[in-house]
């Protein structure tokens, strides 16, 4: 009989052991789920802002917060609809930003095509936060300034992993802007890229641009994945 009570006395305690995780989850879930609507609350005011401002620099500088924010948004829609300890495909996150990008760039006439090649990774939710944050700053950079006198041009992202530590390049065939001296593409973007690169993914940045185009890589650590 004492036996039959410590069975039942131990199914009771995994049963409420599972409930319990069952109610952290779905805590969980509810919390990204009102991030996320937060999120989209802050974007909506940024656009109303963009639509009544008069200034067209104020407009630039709103559009680039609301594509940040974005990109924050895409992490966390990741997060809600997969299991909170797993890990994430840097292609498929790459994959999100680009059409978020595109939809917020007006690109009139011209033709940019956007192109993920290389190797995937899994990575984990914060570590994707950053990459992807970085690398929206980066597509909007090239978007915005590269193909200013050109009807077309490529941007590539390429992600080459390594043992130890995986490099993702970003190179477009724009006009490039050190020859040229345009001193905008060295904004407010770049400068959140060096902090997020250093601080975020503890690697380093270099970036080359000549007529011919740009060409930004950054690492960060493969092995603490």
């Amino acid at each position: 009989t004492n036996g039959l009570f410590m069975i039942i006395e131990d199914l009771s305690d995994i049963k409420n052991k599972e409930r319990e995780i069952v109610y952290k989850d779905a805590a969980v879930r509810e919390m990204h789920h009102r991030i996320k609507n937060n999120l989209q609350i802050i974007i909506s005011i940024l656009n109303l802002q963009i639509i009544r401002s008069q200034c067209e620099e104020t407009k630039k500088a709103l559009l680039d917060n609301v594509m940040r924010i974005n990109s924050i948004s895409i992490i966390h829609e990741a997060l809600m609809t997969s299991d909170f300890n797993q890990d994430h495909s840097l292609k498929e996150l790459l994959s999100s930003i680009i059409v978020g990008t595109q939809g917020y760039i007006n690109l009139e006439d011209r033709h940019i095509e956007i192109k993920i090649t290389g190797d995937d990774i899994m990575i984990p939710a914060d570590k994707g936060m950053a990459i992807v944050m970085v690398t929206n700053e980066l597509i909007t950079n090239s978007l915005k300034h590269a193909f200013n006198n050109s009807t077309s041009g490529v941007i590539e992202i390429a992600i080459q992993k390594g043992s130890l530590y995986t490099t993702l390049i970003v190179k477009d065939n724009g006009k490039g802007f050190i020859s040229n001296g345009d001193t905008k593409r060295k904004n407010l973007g770049f400068t959140i890229v060096q902090s997020m690169v250093k601080e975020k993914l503890k690697g380093n940045i270099k970036i080359n641009s000549t007529e011919n185009g740009t060409v930004v890589s950054f690492d960060f650590r493969t092995d603490s994945m």
